[in-house]
This record gives structure tokens, C-alpha cells and sequence, in this order.
């Protein structure tokens, strides 16, 4: 997972593009001169490509490094940040021998924002720009980039996908029924992606030579009922992907994991549970492998080779996402801002298979900070550069000024991995219009009643989704229980507990909630209430967590709650003396010594670390600070992560840039 910057892919609309060539080329180095982070973008003809940096606020690095651990090629990118002082993401894209950074800007006279592609060539000086107008990037292809135009004519939408060359030429790549969803896969011969329209959903291969799409596998789908199909990687005319039946409720299934076959879709394997992610996967020569989170004993995770003939191989791989075939048979790119263990490219070769770390790069602690001139700027910031629209087709509405609704909200959305909206109580912020514009929605979940979030609100929320669903209770502790309800109808084994009279220790609470896929619950200092009490009990939860010391839930809590889950279950609480020191005990029971980055957030207020949230998406941990200096408690802690990358949500007026500086000068830990 690429923590520091997320691949979003822009509206779909008509536009035109027009080419202008950079006169004088960004120079390249066959040398890596500087420290720095990196975070994998893909792969291309030359190798694997590493960016220090996904935003345009601050000059970029883009190193190839060959699949034996050669470095190819360095390239800078410099700064461009937006004049109004807001970060924006590079959206980078790799496909055969081209990368591409795509960028968006909002006119105020129009709807929908412009898109510019700047396109590099990975194995040599060459470079240029592209004006496209209102058009979705959807991924760089050999020798250029393809765009998505989406229309409805008669209750009928369709996407039609052009092909952009370097050289301006543009030619069609056909046509899809319905609308794209997610992120694609590419080689040098084609692109893969997914559609979904109200009757099915459909993986599909799109030849780069403009010899039609090809279905891959087609689903039946209804409002309420549909697989999430999710391609993984394309070798040719082969292909990997996965199923994942899902409901309207956005309760997930098992996922199972398919290839192309001569007589049609092939199961290959399948998560036991639910909870069970796939860590990633590839497709090549050697066959497909498929990589599932590692037991007790494995560093990494379990990798599964299935060759094209011949019994599978397992062994352990590398934890991360980005597996990309060679000849010989993988390499595995690793974020170093995700963890120190898995920092740069490994080679994964056959007879064996044989597994070397071949290059891995020097780092200093990256900072990346999202802010506004206020909550809401600093929210809308957040999405802006974590979020497209094809990430998700759900988000989620809390209220930024009280926090209590807010709370389960998320955890919430950094479990399902949607944007986390925030709003005043009798009128949308102007700084959610954009976000909410360009993320637009499937399904928009209210969380809270009209004390919180007015009935006003609701009505111009359905200007940004297909359905716009309240969710809510009598009270604070209602409202948290028929959330978990809505989206956890067939129980959950585990389920946290926090304070539902302040804040902090719910906000530090969401990323492991949503690391664990639970529901975060609330309860009053000094018993519990009787809605929270039925959500657990219907739950069935055989573990519980409290997050926070007896001043904020009791012993006489804590007796309650040992009581629903009994003496089979399990029963734990983490506290800390203070908000801080809190935080820092749910990061050190959930994340181990060397993890590598995490998320910095003011300790004095809500919004901020609200909104920071969900961009965890339970792989980091959330700390506190206070605005000036780091708690030392806090300040251990990132030691003991030793990270590589922060992300600090506001500016400098609640996480001072001394902040940074102490964070740049952590210690190594022996």
C-alpha cells in the first residue's frame, strides 16, 4: 500500500487533449546521489519505478531500478505547489515505457475540474505535457495514456476509452457498458479494468492495439447484491482477478482469486474468511502468485505460485502489494514508508523459489502534511489527495462539530475505505464542494440525527450521491449502535469500546478497529448503555476492547462488558495516563518494533485526527501531539516505529513545523 499518496483518477467526461514537449528535458542520472524514501509507482519496461514523493508540494524523485537491482535512471521533479497553499496529489501511473503524473485543477466557472497528464519516458530524457481538459486519466500506456469519457443516454451509461500517444495522436479503444471502478493493471500489450452497470459487473481486457475489449468474467448484479470484481495483474492475454460477493450494506465475502483459463474463468484460491485480505498478486510467465497475511511464525506473507502446469509452490514473500512478474519469475517493490523489513525490491526466481533483497534505499523521515485554513479545508485536503473517484462508490457524512457521531464514523470509513466528509450542522462547508463534486458518490452515509446534521444538509448531500442513507439513534450511543447494525449484520468477532464523553481515545481507537474489521462502540463513563449493551449482545463478539483508563469507562463498565462476552471470550483494555500515552499504547499492542510510519494529529481537538483517520486505513497507527512539542511519550514511540514517513494532518498553528524537525531527528534505535 502507497501510504504517502494514492492513485486517484479524476471525473468522467468529455475533452480533448493537446501535446506540448518540454523544450528542455529534466536531466537523468545513472547514479542514486541523495537519501530518500520511496514508494513503488510500477512497473515498467526498464524496471521497477520508486517516487520520494507523491505531492506536488514538494519536489519529487522518480528512480528506475532494474529487476536486478541496477539503478537505471533518476529523474526530479520539481515543485508545483497549488497558490492557495493546499497540497495536491502527482497521481502517477506506470505502462510499458511511460509514467505519467496526472494533475487536477478546479476551474470556479466550471464543474468539473481540468486535467494536465505529464508524461516521462522510463528509459530515456524524454518529456512533455498534455492539456486534457474534463476528462478521467485513467492509467499511462506504452508510448502515452488512456482517458475514460462517461455519458447516460436513456438510463443507459457507457465509457468510452481513447488512447493518447506522446506524439498527439489519439485514437478509440473501444467502448464499456456502465461505469469503471477501481484501479487498473497493464502491461505492455493491454490495460484491465472493471465496470460495473446496474445488471452486472465485468472485468475487461482492452488491447492496446485497438482490437476491441475483451470480457474477461461478467457477474450478475442487482441493487442490492453484486461480486466486486478487482483485476490484479495481465500477462498477455492472461489475467488474475478477484471475486468478492457484497451487498448494499457493504458487507464483504471471502474473496476468491480467478485466472484466465482456455475453457473459461478458473478458481484458483479463496480467503476462509472475510477478514482474510489478499496481500497481493501477479501474473507471468511462471504462473500467478498470490500472496496471503502470514501466521505467528512468518515475517512476511504466505506466498502460493500456481505455474502454468505442475502442483503449486508456497513459501514466504515479502508483506506488500506490489508483485510484478520477470522472465525468470517476480520481483516484490516495498514501500518504505510501510515497513522497515520490506524496504525496496526483492527478486523472487525459479527453480526454488529463490528470494534476495537487491536494492534498498536510503531514507529520511518523509512529512507530509495536509491542512486548510480551517477543519473542513484540512478534511477536504485529506480527501483531495487520498481519495478518486473510482476508489470507492461509498462515503460517509459526520458532523465536524461534535464529535460524538463522528466517532464509529471513523472507523467507519477507514475500515471500508471511504472518504470521510465532514459538515456544519445547518449547511454544507464551500470547502466539501469540491471533494464531494469530484469523489462523487454512490451511496452517502448521514451518521447522526438532525441535531447534528440538519435535514437541509441531507438535501444538498443528494446533489453528490445516487443515494444519500441517514443513520441514527436517539442519542450519541443509538446512533453509534445502528451504524455497527447497518454494517455489521451478521455479527463481528471483535468489537471496541470507547468513551462516549470525549474524543481522543475513539479517534486513536479507528485505525486498529478497522485493522481488526470492527465496529467501534460507545458507552458512558459509569454504565453502559442499554443500546450499546443490545449491539453487543447481538453481535456475539468473543473479544472486546477498551480503549481508555477507568476515568473514562469504569471497572463497573469494564464488569458489564466482561459479563457479555464471558468466560470464553476475551476481555482487554488499553490506557495510558493521558491522551497521549493512550494513543501510544494501542500503537505498541498493534504494531510492531521497526513498523515504519504512522499518523500525527493534534491531541487538543477532534477534526484533524477525525478526518486523519480513514487514510490509515488500519495499516498505521494515529499519535497525538501537542501543538508545539511532541509529548515524550509520543516521542518514544515514533522511535520505536523508526519510521520512514508521517502524515500530519493541519497546519503549523496545531502541529507546529518544530513538529517535523523532531521528527527528522529521531535517533536509530540499535
Amino acid at each position: 500500500m502507497a501510504v504517502l499518496g494514492t492513485l486517484a483518477i479524476g471525473p468522467l467526461a468529455a475533452g480533448s487533449s493537446a501535446i506540448a514537449s518540454q523544450s528542455a528535458p529534466q536531466p537523468v542520472s545513472p547514479y542514486l546521489t541523495t537519501p530518500f524514501g520511496s514508494t513503488p509507482i510500477g512497473h515498467s519496461s526498464a524496471g521497477t519505478v520508486f517516487a520520494s514523493g507523491t505531492d506536488f508540494t514538494y519536489e519529487s524523485r522518480l528512480d528506475v531500478i532494474s529487476d536486478d537491482g541496477r539503478a537505471v535512471s533518476t529523474r526530479t521533479l520539481p515543485a508545483a505547489p497549488p497558490p492557495d497553499g493546499t497540497s495536491q496529489p502527482r497521481n502517477l501511473s506506470v505502462c510499458g515505457s511511460t509514467i505519467i503524473s496526472t494533475r487536477y485543477t478546479q476551474d470556479p466557472s466550471q464543474w468539473l475540474p481540468d486535467a494536465t497528464v505529464y508524461w516521462y519516458s522510463a528509459t530515456g530524457t524524454a518529456a512533455g505535457s498534455a492539456e486534457m481538459g474534463t476528462v478521467s486519466v485513467v492509467s499511462a500506456a506504452p508510448g502515452g495514456w488512456v482517458t475514460a469519457s462517461s455519458a447516460t443516454v436513456e438510463e443507459r451509461t457507457e465509457t468510452a476509452l481513447l488512447l493518447h500517444s506522446t506524439d498527439g495522436s489519439t485514437r478509440s479503444l473501444g467502448t464499456l457498458p456502465g461505469r469503471l471502478e477501481g484501479s487498473p493493471v497493464c502491461d505492455a500489450r493491454s490495460l484491465v479494468m472493471a465496470s460495473r452497470t446496474t445488471q452486472d459487473t465485468r472485468v475487461v481486457r482492452i488491447p492496446f492495439d485497438g482490437s476491441g475489449v475483451v470480457v474477461v468474467d461478467q457477474r450478475p448484479a442487482t441493487s442490492a447484491e453484486w461480486d466486486a470484481l478487482t483485476p490484479l495483474g495481465v500477462d498477455g492475454s492472461s489475467v488474475v482477478w478477484t471475486r468478492m460477493p457484497t451487498d448494499n450494506n457493504w458487507t464483504q465475502s471471502p474473496s476468491e482469486v480467478w485466472r484466465t483459463s482456455a475453457n473459461g474463468p478458473l478458481r484458483l484460491a479463496a480467503s476462509p474468511s472475510a477478514e482474510i485480505r489478499l496481500v497481493g498478486a501477479a501474473i507471468g510467465p511462471r504462473g500467478v502468485l498470490v500472496c496471503w497475511p502470514g501466521g505467528a511464525t512468518i515475517q512476511g506473507c504466505r506466498a502460493v505460485v500456481y505455474p502454468p502446469t505442475g502442483t503449486s509452490v508456497t513459501f514466504e514473500a515479502p508483506e506488500t502489494s506490489f508483485f510484478w512478474p520477470t522472465s525468470s519469475g517476480f520481483v516484490a517493490a516495498c514501500d518504505s514508508n510501510a515497513s522497515s523489513r520490506c524496504a525496496g525490491l526483492h527478486q523472487i526466481t525459479f527453480p526454488g523459489p529463490t528470494l534476495r533483497q537487491v536494492w534498498q534505499p536510503r531514507m529520511p523521515v518523509g512529512i507530509v502534511r495536509w491542512s486548510g485554513t480551517n477543519r473542513y479545508g484540512t478534511a477536504a485536503d485529506i480527501i483531495m489527495n487520498n481519495y478518486g473517484p473510482l476508489t470507492s462508490s461509498g462515503g460517509i457524512l459526520a458532523s465536524g462539530e461534535s464529535f460524538p457521531d463522528a466517532l464509529s464514523a471513523g472507523a467507519t470509513a477507514a475500515r471500508f475505505q471511504m472518504p470521510l466528509f465532514l459538515t456544519k450542522r445547518d449547511r454544507l462547508p464551500s470547502e466539501m464542494i469540491q471533494p464531494l463534486t469530484v469523489m462523487k458518490r454512490y451511496r452517502l452515509y448521514v451518521v447522526g440525527g438532525a441535531g447534528a446534521i440538519s435535514d437541509s444538509v441531507l438535501t444538498d448531500a443528494k446533489k453528490y450521491a445516487v443515494q444519500v442513507v441517514r443513520i441514527s439513534g436517539s442519542d450519541r450511543y443509538s446512533t453509534a449502535a445502528a451504524l455497527s447494525e447497518a454494517l455489521n449484520p451478521s455479527g463481528s468477532r471483535t468489537a471496541y469500546v470507547v468513551s462516549g464523553e470525549d474524543y481522543p481515545d475513539g479517534l486513536v481507537a479507528a485505525p486498529p478497529a478497522a485493522r481488526e474489521y470492527a465496529p467501534v462502540l460507545l458507552t458512558a463513563a459509569n454504565s453502559l448503555p442499554t443500546s450499546t449493551r443490545a449491539e453487543l449482545v447481538r453481535l456475539k463478539p468473543s473479544r472486546v476492547v477498551i480503549v481508555g483508563g477507568t476515568g473514562a469507562v469504569s471497572g463497573a463498565v469494564e464488569s458489564q462488558l466482561s459479563e457479555i462476552v464471558g468466560t470464553t471470550g476475551t476481555l482487554e483494555r488499553l490506557a495510558g495516563q493521558d491522551r497521549y500515552a493512550t494513543a501510544v499504547k494501542v500503537s505498541r499492542s498493534r504494531w510492531a518494533d521497526g513498523a515504519g510510519s504512522f499518523a500525527l494529529a493534534s491531541g487538543a481537538n477532534f477534526p484533524d485526527a477525525l478526518a486523519l483517520g480513514p487514510v490509515t486505513r488500519g495499516y498505521l497507527p494515529l499519535l497525538l501531539t501537542g501543538p508545539t512539542r511532541l509529548p515524550s511519550v509520543t516521542r518514544d514511540e515514533a522511535q520505536r516505529l523508526r519510521p520512514s514517513g508521517v502524515l500530519i494532518a493541519g497546519g503549523p498553528s496545531v502541529v507546529g513545523t518544530g513538529i517535523e524537525q523532531e521528527l527528522r531527528d529521531l535517533p536509530d534505535l540499535p
